[in-house]
């Protein structure tokens, strides 16, 4: 999440000084969604076409809402289409039932709620 920068004041001039040029942009890491899903396939020790992949496999199926899940959080202005175009050309309507399901499993779930935590964690540390 982008926080602004503080701005120091000097006890001299009383104005503020910002700690970059005035017209600058300051500099920001973007996740991308295809390295939350490699983050999270190595993490769980598979590989990450899993996620991009068809594979209806319950256990693979947790981790493609921990995908799209931690994705929402660290991007929330991506809508579930654009979110569901960067995980393998899902739908709108995919990605608003994996996060349903992520919320479901992080509240039953402790070991999938800390996972989903560390993710956005590691992800926001580099911010």
């Amino acid at each position: 999440m982008y926080q602004p920068a503080k701005i120091t004041f000097s006890y001299r001039h009383a104005t503020p000084v910002p700690p970059f040029r005035l017209g600058a942009t300051v500099p920001r890491v973007r996740v991308l969604a295809v390295d939350v899903a490699g983050y999270v396939a190595r993490r769980c020790g598979f590989a990450a076409t899993d996620i991009f992949g068809r594979s209806t496999n319950k256990h693979i199926g947790r981790f493609k809402h921990l995908t799209a899940f931690c994705v929402h959080k660290l991007r929330p202005e991506m809508s579930y289409t654009e979110i569901g175009l960067r995980l393998g050309g899902k739908d709108h309507s995919t990605i608003s039932h994996s996060l349903h399901m992520a919320i479901v499993l992080r509240m039953k779930d402790r070991d999938f709620y800390e996972l989903s935590e560390a993710v956005i964690d590691h992800f926001r540390s580099r911010t």
